[in-house]
């Protein structure tokens, strides 16, 4: 599982995607502990789509846990509420 930290902004979405290449090639399913994120930038939410079509593609998938407020609301705020599916509460 990967615990993502509070504040993922432009400078944090390469060390993000590399962490989840990483992750992707050791397991089939992918999960992403959300529960402390209080601020999240575009880049970010790109690499975080992008690991999920990757993964898509593949035949695995990618579990969004815990998401917290602030990072439903910028999925939300970018108008990608569809893709609050693959995100649930545990």
């Amino acid at each position: 599982m990967i615990e993502l930290p509070s504040f993922l902004d432009l400078g944090y979405a390469g060390e993000l995607k590399q962490a989840l290449q990483e992750a992707m090639q050791r397991t089939g399913q992918l999960t992403i502990n959300g529960a402390a994120v209080e601020s999240i930038t575009s880049p970010c939410i790109q690499v975080l789509l992008s690991t999920e079509k990757s993964l898509s593609a593949f035949g695995k998938s990618l579990h969004l846990i815990d998401a917290s407020p602030a990072l439903e609301s910028a999925f939300t705020d970018l108008g990608l509420n569809h893709m609050q599916g693959w995100s649930n509460t545990q």
